[in-house]
This record gives C-alpha cells, sequence and structure tokens, in this order.
C-alpha cells in the first residue's frame, strides 16, 4: 500500500509541476530518470556494478560488471544487436535516450576471442546522428558485460529541419578552408550531411547542442572535418583530421607535393637502394606481420587494405628538410626526406589506420591526444618488437630517434625532457593550443604513453609504485581497449575505464594476464592521473550572490525574455547585417537558463556592428543599484566579441559599462582591429566563456537617471563562431529582510520560505519562480506581457506539485 502511494504521489507530482513549471520539472525528472536507469541496472544484475558519470552531463560514461557478471535486458533476445537495443529500451535514460528510437546499430562484431560481442551504437535526434554520441555495449550470452558512451544531452524541442540549404553550408566550408590555405585545386569535398553537434563531447564547451551540415574536405595532405550552423551558416566547428607526427620547422621553399606519386617498388619486389623507399617497404611489413602475429589482424582494417606509403613528399612551399613531416591522409602515409627511415615512425602512422578503423577517434583535444597516444603505444611496440633501429635502455622509448638530422621527438619514459607531461597536472599540459596543434594532441600524448611504459617497465613515479607487467601483456589490454571499447569522442576518463575493463576482460587468457597484473595498471593510470578531471576547462567566474546576507532583491527591471511578443528589446544593425535576429526574431529557444528564451547574437562571418537594445529606458533610484544578467558567449577568439553599453539620454549617445563592472564575469580581453572589426581595439568578451556565467554591474553613479542597456557584437569578414547568449537580465536593489532558503524573495513575501526557489521558470515573468509564486503575495514588479490570471493558476498549481515531488523525494530516500 505504501509502495503505491508513493508511486501515486510521483506520478500526481510529476504531472503538477509539468503543468505549472515545465523546465524545473523536466530538470528535475531527467535527473531522477538517470539515477532509476541506474539503480534498475544494480539491482538486476547478478553482481556488483560500477559506474562511472560524466562531470559535465551527469549521464553514465562507463558501466561495467563485475568478472563473470551481466546486467540483464528486460528480456531474452534473438542476436546481440535486438539485446543490446533491449538494453537501451530498458536503461537508457542512464545514458540521456529515452529509448530504442535514440540509437541505430553501426557495427556488430563477431564473438572475439573471450566469447563477448561487440555492438556500436550511434546516438539520434529524429534520426539525425549526434556527432561523437556513441555507445559500446559488450555483450556474452547472459547480457551485457560493459557499455562505454559517449552521450550527449539534447532539448526534446531541438529542430532537425535545416534553415540553411546544403549548398550554401557546402559553399560556408569551402569559404572556411580557403580562408586558411587558398584556393586549392586538388581539394574535393563531400555532400554535406545533417548531424547534431554537442561541443561539450568534444572539448567541454558547453555551448548548446546544434542541428550542423557536416563537410568533409579532401586533397593532398589534407582531410578537414568542418560543422556549419544548419539554422545560421555560422562555422561552429573545424579541424584537420589528417595524424601527423610533425618537427615543428617552417621554412620558405618549393617542392613536390603529388601525392601518391609514381610507384616504385611493390610487394616482393627487390630493394631499389634508395634508402628512404626501402625503409618504407620494410617498416610497414613489420607493422603488418606484428598485429597479424600479436592479434591474427589482416593488415589495419582487418581484411588485408593495401599499405600504401608514398616517400620523398614536400609540401608546396617547403623546404625538405629541414622542414620534416610524416602523415596518414585517411588513404595512405606519407612522409618527408628521412622519416620513413625511423620504424617508429611508420609504425605510428600505420596505426592511425587502425585507429581509423576502430574507434575512429577526432583528432581534437582529449580524443585527438588520445589518437596519437595509441599510433605511439604501437609504434614503440612494433620498434621493440622488430629488433630494428635503437632499442637500447637509453632510447627504446624514444619516439623519432632514428630520424636523420632530427633524432627523437618524443620520450615516454621521460616526457617532460622533451617539453610534455609525464601527469595530468604538469605546467606542460597544453590547453591553449600552441602552433594549432588542435588541442595540443601530440603534446598530452604522452600522459597515456607514460601509463603504458611504466605498465610495461614498472617504475615509482608521482609517489605511486608501479610493478611493471611487460610489453606483450600491455599491448594486448591497449589492443582490447582501442578495437573493442573506444569510440570516436572518447577522452582520457573513457580510455582509463576501457584500459581498467580490457585487462579484466584478459584475466585467465592465453597472455597470462592476472588480477594482479590489472592492479599495476590502475597504479600507472593513477600515477599519471588518467582519470583526473580534465585541466583545460578553465575555471569559472564566481556567479555573484544577488544580495550580501540578511538582505533580499527588490526588483526594479526583471526580463526572462519569455514574453515573445513584447517590445522591450530590438535589434539595430549598426553596420552590416544584424546579428540579434538569427534564429527569425531577436528571441531564441536554444540556451536559456530560465524558461525557454533567451537573445542570441551570433557572431557571424561579415563586417557588421550589431546591438540587441531596450526600446525604454529604466529609472535607476537612489541608494545601492545593482543589473545581474545570465550569458554565455563563442567568439573567434580576439578577432571578434562583444560589449555591454548604456545610455543615459534615451538612446542617442552610449557608453561602455567597464567602469560599473562590480563582479562575476568580466571582459576577458581586446578585439583586434588588424580586420577591421569595429568594435577593434576595445575590452570586451572574446573566445570561449565554456558555458553559462553571469555579471553584476554597480549601478549606483547611474541614480536618478533614466537608463537603458544595449548588448553589442562586432565582427570581421573572416570566420565565425556561435555568438552570445543572455538571459535573466536583472536590475534591483537589496533590502533588509530575512530569506532562509536563498532564492532571492523574503520570508515574509515568499510562500515557500523553507523550500529554495532559484528562478528557474518564470511563467508570468514578475521574478518569482513558480514554485513560490502567489496572486497575492508576489514581486513589486510584472514584467510587459505578464498575465495575473496566469500568476492566480501558478499560486494554486506550483505550490502543491513542489510540495508533492518534496514528500515524494523524502519517502524514497527513506
Amino acid at each position: 500500500m505504501r509502495s503505491s502511494r508513493r508511486a501515486w504521489l510521483v506520478r500526481w507530482a510529476a504531472f503538477l509541476a509539468i503543468v505549472a513549471a515545465p523546465a524545473v520539472a523536466e530538470r528535475a525528472l531527467a535527473a531522477d530518470a538517470i539515477d532509476d536507469a541506474i539503480a534498475r541496472m544494480q539491482s538486476h544484475a547478478s553482481g556488483r556494478v560500477s559506474v562511472t558519470r560524466s562531470p559535465v552531463t551527469g549521464l553514465a560514461s562507463f558501466v561495467s560488471a563485475e568478472p563473470a557478471r551481466v546486467i540483464r535486458d528486460s528480456g531474452a533476445a534473438a542476436s546481440s544487436a535486438s539485446s543490446a537495443l533491449a538494453f537501451v529500451e530498458a536503461y537508457g535514460a542512464a545514458f540521456g535516450l529515452a529509448g530504442r528510437g535514440a540509437v541505430a546499430v553501426s557495427a556488430v562484431s563477431a564473438p572475439d576471442e573471450l566469447g563477448l560481442e561487440h555492438v556500436r551504437l550511434r546516438q539520434l535526434v529524429s534520426g539525425v546522428p549526434v556527432t561523437g554520441g556513441e555507445l559500446t555495449l559488450h555483450l556474452d550470452r547472459d547480457g551485457v558485460r560493459a557499455v562505454l558512451a559517449r552521450t550527449a544531452v539534447v532539448p526534446r524541442a531541438l529542430a532537425t529541419t535545416p534553415r540553411v540549404a546544403a549548398s550554401a553550408a557546402l559553399a560556408a566550408a569551402r569559404e572556411e578552408l580557403e580562408k586558411r590555405d587558398g584556393t586549392r585545386s586538388d581539394v574535393t569535398f563531400g555532400a554535406p550531411r545533417l548531424e547534431v553537434l554537442s561541443r561539450a563531447l568534444l572539448d567541454r564547451a558547453t555551448h548548446p547542442p546544434r542541428l550542423a551540415w557536416f563537410v568533409e574536405a579532401r586533397g593532398a595532405s589534407m582531410r578537414e572535418l568542418v560543422w556549419i550552423d544548419a539554422e545560421s551558416g555560422v562555422r561552429l566547428l573545424a579541424f584537420s583530421q589528417v595524424a601527423h607526427a610533425r618537427q615543428r620547422q617552417v621554412y620558405t621553399a618549393g617542392g613536390g607535393a603529388t601525392l601518391p606519386g609514381t610507384l616504385v617498388r611493390s610487394e616482393g619486389q627487390a630493394a631499389t637502394g634508395d634508402e628512404d623507399t626501402d625503409r618504407a617497404y620494410d617498416y610497414s611489413g613489420t607493422f603488418y606481420d606484428y598485429f597479424a602475429a600479436t592479434f591474427g589482424r589482416d593488415s589495419y582494417d582487418g581484411a588485408g587494405a593495401p599499405l600504401v606509403t608514398t616517400v620523398h613528399y614536400c609540401p608546396t612551399g617547403k623546404t625538405c628538410p629541414p622542414y620534416g613531416d610524416a602523415s596518414w591522409n585517411g588513404t595512405e602515409v606519407f612522409f618527408t626526406e628521412g622519416y620513413a627511415q625511423a620504424d617508429d615512425v611508420v609504425a605510428h602512422e600505420l596505426t592511425h589506420a587502425l585507429i581509423d578503423s576502430t574507434a575512429n577517434l577526432f583528432s581534437y583535444m582529449q580524443s585527438g591526444a588520445l589518437a596519437e597516444s595509441f599510433a605511439d603505444i604501437f609504434g614503440e611496440t612494433v620498434d621493440q618488437w622488430n629488433g630494428v633501429g635503437g632499442d637500447s635502455a637509453g632510447v627504446r622509448w624514444e619516439v623519432g630517434e632514428d630520424i636523420p638530422d632530427v633524432g627523437a621527438i618524443r620520450d615516454m619514459a621521460d616526457p617532460t625532457s622533451l617539453g610534455a607531461p609525464g601527469k595530468l597536472s604538469d605546467p606542460q599540459f597544453e590547453c591553449e593550443n600552441p602552433g594549432g596543434d588542435q588541442g595540443g594532441i601530440h603534446t598530452n600524448a604522452l600522459v597515456p604513453d607514460h601509463a603504458f611504459q611504466l605498465l610495461v617497465d614498472g617504475g615509482t613515479y608521482n609517489g605511486v609504485a608501479v610493478t611493471g607487467i611487460g610489453l606483450t601483456k600491455a599491448a594486448h589490454v591497449e589492443y582490447r581497449a582501442l578495437t573493442r571499447y573506444l569510440v570516436s569522442a572518447s577522452d582520457f576518463a573513457d580510455a582509463a575505464g576501457a584500459l581498467t575493463q580490457s585487462c579484466a576482460d584478459l584475466i585467465g587468457g592465453a597472455v597470462g594476464i592476472t588480477a594482479g597484473d590489472c592492479t599495476q595498471l590502475a597504479n600507472a593510470l593513477t600515477a599519471v592521473q588518467l582519470a583526473n578531471p580534465w585541466p583545460c576547462a578553465p575555471p569559472q567566474p564566481v556567479v555573484p550572490a544577488y544580495c550580501p546576507g540578511g538582505q533580499y532583491l527588490s526588483q526594479v527591471f526583471y526580463d526572462t525574455f519569455e514574453f515573445t511578443s513584447s517590445s522591450t528589446w530590438a535589434s539595430q544593425a549598426l553596420i552590416g547585417s544584424a546579428a540579434w535576429t538569427a534564429g527569425g526574431g531577436i528571441y531564441d529557444d536554444s540556451f536559456a537558463t530560465s524558461g525557454t528564451h533567451n537573445l542570441w547574437g551570433i557572431d557571424g562571418k561579415t563586417l557588421s556592428d550589431s546591438v540587441a537594445k531596450m526600446t525604454a529606458s529604466v529609472h535607476i533610484p537612489a541608494g545601492i543599484t545593482r543589473m545581474q544578467f545570465n550569458h554565455s558567449w563563442g567568439f573567434e577568439s580576439a578577432l571578434d566579441g562583444g560589449v555591454l553599453e548604456h545610455s543615459t539620454d534615451g538612446g542617442n549617445t552610449w557608453f561602455d559599462t567597464l567602469p560599473l563592472y562590480a563582479a562575476g564575469a568580466a571582459y576577458n580581453g581586446t578585439i583586434s582591429a588588424v580586420f577591421g572589426n569595429p568594435l577593434g581595439n576595445r575590452a570586451g568578451f572574446t573566445g570561449d566563456s565554456w558555458g553559462y556565467t553571469a555579471t553584476q554591474l554597480d549601478l549606483s553613479p547611474l541614480a536618478g537617471f533614466d537608463v537603458r542597456f544595449r548588448f553589442r557584437i562586432g565582427t570581421d569578414q573572416f570566420g565565425s563562431d556561435v555568438g552570445w547568449f543572455v538571459d535573466d537580465v536583472r536590475i534591483y536593489q537589496c533590502v533588509a529582510g530575512a530569506d532562509s532558503d536563498g532564492d532571492g524573495i523574503e520570508n515574509s513575501h515568499d510562500n515557500c520560505p523553507s523550500l529554495a526557489n532559484p528562478l528557474q521558470t518564470d511563467t508570468d515573468g514578475d521574478g518569482i519562480g513558480n514554485g513560490c509564486d502567489t496572486a497575492d503575495c508576489g514581486s513589486t514588479i510584472t514584467a510587459a506581457g505578464a498575465s495575473v490570471a496566469g500568476r492566480e493558476r501558478a499560486a494554486v498549481v506550483a505550490p502543491l506539485a513542489a510540495a508533492l515531488i518534496a514528500i515524494a523525494r523524502l519517502r524514497r530516500r527513506r
């Protein structure tokens, strides 16, 4: 009886909350759904289940059952694919998935040497794939043993019908590449395809998921991935997927850049006498032999693909030497002078082909560092396996030590000796993308590299002792993690989970791995801090408290942008086009911090100066008056940006609010004037905020004036980014009084003083969240378009819903 009453309370509370406060209810119920799905997985398993959750989304990212234990799905399934879909139907909420319709099967493997089958799923939104949104499920005949998931939180309201045509997106991608590389006749563009891009999966930039056109461009030594916003046409993300092992030296000269060139030696033919040609032939052969002998793999794709290499390559505009490079471009490997003479470099580049055929890791940020690390790991493993080249104790972990006149470019045993980090917290860890290395992928790779070296040889590092398990065992763990568990957007924490699970899978197998070996793996991962929080997301400015303790806020002006028919704000183009109308009007519904609407101004690729401005002034009373607003921005770093300005003469003259700054997010850079940006040389918001933050101004110097504000974006004619999102603009004073729950409403005016109400949903726009809004207990000001009847409905329904939810949760905890 108690259980049924509790269930009734939960259902009734959820219904009322959805009626009265949809945004709050959706967030609360989503969090509960994740917890419930995880709890059901744990209760349905036949042993202990370990769950790792994303620090960004709260979703489950790695789930594993104890060896020989399984997480059972909701019923019997005829195949591994249908069993995987049944698992998603039963527990998908743990990964942010609404049942099996939110995924599609992309690959199914035959049972491996351990009897496990592996199913790869891709996340979908109304049939559109999510960039990097993937899961790998690992099953035995009884159920699911482990799951690695990289999934995105996507709003239900995300539209999947593009406003920008595919042809326009293709033109934008072409323009993006020509801006960086000039016009090239050898470049071909793939047909644009729709994807939902969630940057949080790739670099933890918490911009909202966007419908985007994905375009891939290929040419000699080029493989560029570009995402164009399908609503506004701006570039959301672009990076190179060509895998390089580069000695970075840039000189001016010319050279031959034709690929693949002329065939000079094929399988079975005699040596040519040319050192680069013969070493490329020999070392690509040892790469093939190692993977065939060790893992039974037929070439990098497992299906006998030819190993195509080109030597004596030199890109146009370079002098080779001293310029040096070795790269996999998605089709073949090419080497500049001398680079093919290093066996670890040849194996490194061919391992990139293996990565493309398995985990398909993006060459960007953490996933890119993992790709470079696996290439280093198997490059050095092949190097030590084949008995060729320098394998003495002092150089056996150096990368590229046999490159003539260049020598080692990385050291896996002593990373800091060559300027790379040996652990996540080292100062050499790159976050600022120097040299265009797409998030420091070649430098940061040394962290997992170092873990592998410690696992093979042993040693004490960072206060952690590791007993080596040898090259063979360690390589098998790495190979299984790469080929069975990881997905395209996997990060360091995913790799730690995948390696741990792979080691557990292999206990008692033919290689002789033991539980003790897996303990040493855990020690090696701890020593380099591989599962620690990524250090590159800068700490957000502290969101300022509205009022000091013992005071509550008294509204002067408050706009949540929910009343989209109001004329409180207007967009105006001072130069070029209006940036604040990209969504079809000044109000946008893609990235709000309360309710569903916000302001959005894009960072376009044309010369423009555009504002979102108040259409009427607000009188600033005597005393201490503050202004606070929420905002998130992504501008082309230092080149484009935004500022906030105010006027005291009805909008004729405008001044920067910089002198009024009090707390929270401040201007973080100077906008460049190099390309003619109208805001050039001014301080402003530029680069990336990494999600929402807040800024507080002290308006006391404006007391007695009628003031209006405007958000202003300046862009040059090159490049683009997501732009500036603004929500919840509030002007207020702080008044003495008690506010027990800290929601900004003084106790005597708070219908629920013990229930914190963070103003997340405010249907009538009066500054009081629905959960505590009553007809006789409201703010002293009602925003334009607010409905008194709506406030009265909220007074009856919302407090009851909040109370029932609170009661139901308390009973569940008991």
